[in-house]
């Protein structure tokens, strides 16, 4: 969620429609290996994503450390491995809520 100085980045905006999401994680996520010292891709990380989608965040982001987990097996990870999920409920802030 950081940047390194002299790092080359896009910038850019958008608005969330009610009940859409964002979910962010870091590179140790991608860079998380197994015992036979194969990577998680990114195109697996989509796989696991279209079939989370209609979970909650905090759901989804449990979902998610398991089956990290369950890949890593008991491979040691050298990398911080973050996940951020959060949706937006629309203007009425009687809906918010923190997972």
């Amino acid at each position: 969620m950081g940047a390194m100085q002299g790092m080359r980045f896009e910038e850019g905006s958008g608005r969330l429609k009610e009940g859409e999401g964002l979910f962010l994680f870091t590179d140790g996520v991608t860079e998380a290996f197994n015992a036979d010292e194969a990577l998680l891709s990114e195109d697996v990380m989509d796989i696991w994503l279209s079939e989370m989608r209609s979970l909650g965040s905090e759901a989804l982001v449990r979902e998610m450390r398991l089956r990290i987990s369950g890949f890593a097996g008991s491979a040691e990870q050298s990398d911080d491995i973050t996940l951020l999920c959060f949706r937006y409920m629309g203007p009425d802030t009687r809906k918010a809520q923190t997972d």
